[in-house]
Parts: structure tokens; sequence; C-alpha cells
């Protein structure tokens, strides 16, 4: 993500960091080079009050509906190259003379936020909103100066936090009481402005391999170009087409995407084309998105629900079905996979059969409304479950696992479906946290061993960290009238790609058949499992990203594609649709 979250902002990016398009002005120096350190903490700050004072010129000429004050900006200049030439006599300095080239990255900046956000005819809101640009601009680079001097990851983190919180409640502000000719650009100001900030220290990303967004939709899988999302020409495809549009190859697939650890490109996901005369499972796909083998268990439920799906180190497949999703005591099922997959249950006959396979052992049946599954470097397994007796939970199973489908693996028992269950569970609550978590149904790890999960109903994406203590929001509900859909949208499936950006697909809940349901105002839940009853799946899901600023602070979430029929499974895997 852009800034490690280690604190050390720089040290990834020095070597590479000449060749980029906004060059390192600065280059971090060594814990015990003082005098660097303190040049580049001076001349930080200063570029900040350069691009605070002049951004507060433009907001006192807006605000007069006059133009800037020339010699407004002359002040500003005069400050911050004398600002620079003091750092310069005062200790040995990295770049010296870089005031030339630094003070016109600030000057397009200011006038490119000038531009997007006075573009005339409101001079009172673009005055508060550049009023609060220069504010969190300052903010930004003051805390890095600081940060330069003495690191501190939480302190850092903490104050850019707040900037953004007094940034976005001054939009917000001005919006509501002022006419604003521009409104709703909190978010891609912040962007701008990250990327001003990030200009100016050189900032470089972690370096990616090319990654496709891999999601399923109305029984389809779709394929993202990473690389051109936000870029006005999304490059994408369809994988696997359902069968209504292709009853020869066409295949009906939904859940959670899960690729095989061999590196071979085949992958799982839930496939149930012709339920429920035809047993719903697990389908094996190659690369190609050409269908392989089946994996079919027994399910409590008509339709069987097949939703998630992770791969153990050692090659054993973990999936779960869903079973009621809104009612009852719970049937939903984590169910664990012995190899082979590339086979159809029952005797070799073409595709599709109504048998059952034998490869696998359930660990649990009695999960209400189970959900993401995910697998910790200790092979612990969690699974999300959206309600129940104990409260909507994060489960967290722990080895041993059952080595084979039969008594001699610790497969003995029989449910009550007369399929193998395992001897013994190691289960316990992992996380139970209502406040955040009114309904888990995703998780997923981040890049720095935490867990992101997500709560669908109630729109909210939290972190947690390794021990399942709540760490933070990293997506908040927005919800401007009181009705669904939220307007950040209702997070089913996770995914972090190698920079650390959180994807996730949201299912834009609305009421049985389409209509609105009214929260009259706040989004709250009070009884998950009467509230989820009435509420399914709305026509306009979408697929969204998260991005990070530089100090690992969440930015609104950016749209990658709309218009999609129960988006519930995100995944990434290396890949480049562009190149042949």
């Amino acid at each position: 993500m852009p800034r490690n979250r280690s604190g050390n902002r720089l040290a990834a990016s020095v070597a590479i960091a000449t060749i980029i398009v906004c060059a390192a002005t600065w280059r971090t120096a060594t814990a015990a080079v003082d005098p660097l350190i303190k040049c580049e903490a001076k001349k930080l700050a200063a570029t900040g009050k350069k691009a605070s004072a002049q951004l507060k010129c433009h907001s006192k000429a807006e605000k007069k509906s006059t133009t800037v004050d020339a010699s407004c900006l002359s002040k500003a200049e005069d400050k911050f190259q004398s600002s620079f030439t003091k750092a310069e006599l005062k200790a040995v300095c990295s770049e010296p003379g870089d005031a030339a080239t630094v003070g016109p990255k600030v000057d397009t900046y200011v006038a490119d936020t000038v531009t997007a956000l006075a573009p005339g005819g409101d001079g009172a809101c673009a005055s508060k909103k550049l009023g609060a640009a220069s504010k969190k601009v300052a903010a930004m680079l003051k805390a890095l100066s600081k940060d330069t001097v003495k690191p501190d990851a939480a302190k850092f983190q903490a104050a850019f936090i707040k900037a953004q919180d007094k940034f976005k409640a001054a939009f917000v502000k001005a919006e509501s009481k002022l006419s604003c000719s521009t409104p709703g650009d909190a978010a891609s100001t912040r962007v701008d402005m990250d990327t001003f900030v990030e200009c100016v220290i050189g900032y470089v990303a972690p370096t990616c391999p090319q990654q496709l967004v891999y999601s399923t939709e109305g029984n389809r899988l779709r394929r993202f170009d990473i690389d051109t999302i936000g870029t006005g020409s999304l490059v994408e495809d369809i994988l696997i087409e359902r069968a209504l549009d292709d009853p020869i190859n066409g295949r009906d697939v939904n859940g959670e995407i899960c690729f095989d650890p061999d590196d071979s490109g085949d992958f799982m996901l839930g496939e149930d084309t012709g339920q429920p005369t035809i047993h719903p499972g697990y389908g094996r796909f190659d690369s190609t998105g050409t269908q392989t083998g089946k994996n079919s268990p027994t399910f409590f439920e008509p339709q069987g629900e097949p939703h998630g799906c992770e791969f153990a180190d050692n090659g054993t497949l973990f999936t779960s079905s869903i079973g009621a999703p809104d009612s009852g005591s719970g049937d939903g099922q984590l169910i664990l996979w012995f190899p082979p997959f590339d086979e159809f249950p029952g005797a070799p006959t073409p595709y599709p059969n109504t048998e059952i396979s034998t490869n696998f052992c359930k660990i649990a049946v009695d999960v209400a409304t189970a959900g993401g599954v995910a697998i910790d470097e200790l092979d612990r397994v969690y699974l999300a479950s959206a309600r129940g007796a104990s409260g909507p939970a994060i489960l967290r199973y722990s080895p041993p696992f059952p080595t084979g489908p039969d008594a001699p693996g610790g497969c003995g028992a029989l449910d009550g479906l007369g399929s193998p269950l395992a001897d013994t569970v190691n289960e316990e609550i992992f996380i139970l946290d209502f406040a955040n978590l009114a309904t888990p149904t995703g998780i997923v790890r981040a890049p720095n061993g935490n867990w992101y999960v997500s709560s669908v109903f109630t729109g909210v994406i939290a972190e947690y960290d390794q021990d399942g203590n709540f760490v933070r929001r990293i997506l908040e509900p927005e919800d401007d009238d009181g009705q669904l859909p939220l307007l950040t949208g209702h997070p089913q499936g996770l995914a972090v790609d190698c920079a650390g950006s959180v994807y996730y697909g949201d299912l834009a809940l609305v009421i049985s058949g389409g209509s609105e349901l009214t929260f009259g105002g706040a989004m709250t839940v009070g009884s998950p499992e009467n509230t989820l009853r009435d509420i399914g799946p709305g026509p306009n899901g979408t697929v969204r990203r998260i991005t990070f600023d530089i100090a690992g602070v969440p930015r609104a979430p950016e749209l990658i594609k709309d218009g999609l029929a129960f988006p519930d499974g995100v995944t990434i895997r290396d890949g480049d649709l562009e190149t042949p």
C-alpha cells in the first residue's frame, strides 16, 4: 500500500526515485546523519507552509469575489525561499538548491486545486474548500517533517487521520450551507493532495506485477485489469460465461475464487449449473476457464449455496456453504477436501451428473449463514458467520484436521445426512464485535498480518489485529437518505492486491422485490435475523477498491464496475488482459 506500515516512509523508494516523473527532492538520511534529517524536516515544513499560504491567498480572493492578491502570493514565495536558504546555511543538506525544483511543484498543485474548486459562481463555497485544503496540506507536510526527525508510525497516522477528518467535515459543512458548483469533490481533492505530497517526497509505491481482479457476478466470472482501473478505459473480459448465455460451455459460478497453490493457474469456485436437479458443488477450472472437475458434497438446503473457498499450503481445500441465509439455528457448512480435484463425482460420464463426491470431510455443519474462508500461516481456518445464537462472528478452527475422508483419517462420524464428519473439531470464536461487525461475511489477510472483515448489511469493513482485537474501520458506511442501498455499498467478498489496496464486491442490498428500506437516518441493526429476512442483492451491484495514503489512511472507495448482479466474490491474481 502507499507508504509501508512500519513507518519507514522512503526506505524502499530511494534507489528508483530519480527515474519517475516526480523525482525525489529529498532522500531519507540514515538515523546517524542528523544534519541531513534536520534539513529535510525543515524543507518539508516550509513546503507545506508555502502551499497552505498560497491556498489561503486564493481563499480570501474567492470570499471577496476578486482576483488573487499578487503580493499575498509573493509573500508566501519569499518565506519559502528564505526557509530553504536558512536550512541550507545551518545544516548539511542532501540536495542544496532544490527550492528551484520544489517551488514549481507547489505552484502547479495550488493552481490545479484552485481550478478544480473555484470554477466560478460560488465564491463562498470555493473559499471554504480552499481554506480546508490549505489547512490539510500544511498538516500533512508538518506530520511528515516530524516523522522524519522522530519516526513514529502511530503518531504519523493519527496526524493524517485528524487532518483528513477536519478536511472532510469542512467540505461537508460547506456543501450543506452554501451553493457549491463542485459538490462531492472531497475525495478527488484529497487524492490530488496525496499525489502532490508523494511527488514532493519522491514516494514510490510498491513494485507490483501486473494483476487482475477476478469477480463472480450474475453466475459468471469477470476479470478486470488493475492497471486500467481509473483510467477511463477499463480493460475487462468474461472468463466463464453463465449457462443461460452459453448452454454448451457456460457454467453458473459464484462465490469466492481460490487458485491452486501449485501455480498451474487452475482454480476452484462454486458451481451450481442446473441446480437443484444437478447437484451443486465446487467446480475445478483451468486457466482458460474450462471446467476440469467438480466436487459435490451434501447440503442441508436444496440450493446448496457453495460460497467460501481457500487452499491450504499442503494442497487440501476448505470450502463453505451458506445454508439457510436468514433464519433458523444455522446449517451452513465448513468442508475439508482432499485431492484430486480434477475429477467428476460418480462413474466417468459426460458432464453433468447427479452423483456425490467422496473426497471430503465436513468440519462443521451448524454455522449460521456461513461466508468467507481464510487460512493463516499456522493453518488455522477462519470462517465468517453472519448470525447465530452466539452472535455474528468470525469462527476459528485449528489443526489437527482429518487426513482422509474416513475413520482412519479422523473422519469417522456422520452428520444428519449420513455424510462423513470429523471426529473432533477445535472451534472457537475469534472475533465477536457487534458494534463493528453486525453481519460478517468476508475475511482476508492484510499486508501487515492483520485481518480485514466485511459486514455486508451495515456496509462496514473493519480491521483487526492478529489476536482479533479491533483496530479501526477502513470503510465507513455513507447513507444520505436513510434508505438502502448505502452510498458506499454493502461489502461481501474481499481481496487485497500486492500494493495493499482492498477490493470488495458490493451487493447493493435492497428489500426483496426491489423496493427500499427506510431507516430514518443512521444505519443500525437491532436483530440481524429479522432484519435480513426480506433483504437481498439489488440490480446495481458493484466492485470497488479502497486505496491508502502514505500514512496508511484509507481513501474513499473507488468504483471499478457497476451494473452487476450479486457480485459476491473477488480475488487477485497476476495477469494482464492487455497483452495477448
